[in-house]
């Protein structure tokens, strides 16, 4: 469902979409000009997030997949939009996955959630307590799919109130795979520690 479709929204808040999304690829950029040892570990992240999101489930205008925009925020930070457009952009041009007209929206749905995510527990990634640790990667996994979802199904829901049912079955169906991606955060966040500790200096 994060994958909105050309068509379905109205024009302005894909204008919207791609105003915030100027402004964070921006933001995202100017941050990896001044962090040029992220741009190794964005190729990869925006690897991951294309790969990601291959393996989907159609429903009606929208699709249900991994979007690992938790962990890619919560170890790029504000370089994670650009990681995350980059990947969106190619989704778009190989698999036609909702399209080139709402990329900015999409790209928002996705990578917005990714930066507060990180933005909360940026302080944190480092910690010593890896319990503590796999809990930061657990929520921000978590989190992060749950609140692109829902800014999603708003989105719709002020398209066409004829999505109603399609956002509960798609809202309900993201709780899983909330759940997996919050594992997968949690695990990859305390795996990569002393890599990402040695490589960022313990700043992110």
């Amino acid at each position: 469902m994060v994958h909105i479709a050309e068509g379905v929204l109205p024009i302005y808040l894909v204008i919207l979409g791609w105003i915030f999304t100027f402004i964070f690829l921006a933001i995202s950029v100017n941050n990896l000009k001044k962090a040029p040892e992220k741009i190794s570990l964005t190729s990869l992240f925006t690897c991951l997030c294309f790969i990601a999101s291959l393996i989907h489930i159609p429903i009606g205008p929208t699709n249900v997949h991994l979007t690992l925009n938790g962990i890619t925020g919560l170890i790029l930070g504000y370089v994670s939009y650009l990681a995350i457009f980059i990947a969106l952009f190619f989704q778009s041009i190989f698999f036609n996955f909702g399209g080139l007209l709402v990329l900015g929206i999409n790209t928002f749905n996705i990578a917005f959630p990714a930066l507060i995510f990180y933005f909360l527990f940026k302080k944190f990634i480092y910690t010593d307590f890896k319990i503590l640790q796999f809990i930061i990667g657990f929520i921000a996994g978590f989190g992060s799919v749950i609140l692109s979802i829902i800014l999603a199904a708003l989105e719709l829901k002020i398209a066409n109130q004829e999505f109603s049912n399609i956002v509960n079955l798609a809202v309900k169906t993201y709780i899983p795979v909330g759940i997996l991606e919050g594992f997968i955060t949690g695990i990859i966040l305390v795996t990569l520690k002393p890599f990402l500790k040695s490589f960022f200096g313990g700043k992110n």
